[in-house]
């Protein structure tokens, strides 16, 4: 029994990993895309490293509260519904603020590839986390 715990957890670990590295792969695919650079493992190094730094507390605020969201307690539910709120605007903020200065163009073309690229990252996830259930 512990050994299939253990494993589930893993497994719930290594999908996470997977899952948010999604997110800055494509993001990071979105800013080169848009840059008018070729696509390559080269140009798509930079942007992905950026990328992952930007995920992490994103990441963090997200587990946290998917985690308390399902809790018992109404008040801890609040705080977990609180950080996945916050989660989600937070890393917006970073992703539009990301697409401006890196490409050099407006805040609505930012906000829309932002928008772009997280919509895309959640329909993955959906679409990825489905296969484990």
């Amino acid at each position: 029994m512990r050994q299939h715990e253990s494993s589930s957890s893993l497994s719930r670990y290594m999908l996470r990993l997977v899952l948010f590295s999604s997110f800055a792969l494509v993001l990071a695919t979105r800013k080169v895309h848009r840059s008018s650079i070729d696509l390559d493992r080269d140009s798509l190094k930079g942007p992905f490293y950026a990328q992952c730094y930007a995920i992490s507390p994103f990441a963090l605020l997200f587990s946290g509260g998917v985690s308390t969201a399902g809790h018992s307690h109404p008040y801890v539910q609040v705080a977990g519904v609180f950080a996945l709120l916050s989660g989600f605007l937070f890393y917006g903020v970073v992703q539009i603020r990301w697409f401006r200065q890196e490409l050099d163009q407006s805040f609505l073309r930012s906000f829309t590839d932002a928008s772009i690229g997280i919509i895309v990252s959640v329909a993955i996830t959906l679409g990825i986390s489905a296969l484990f259930r």
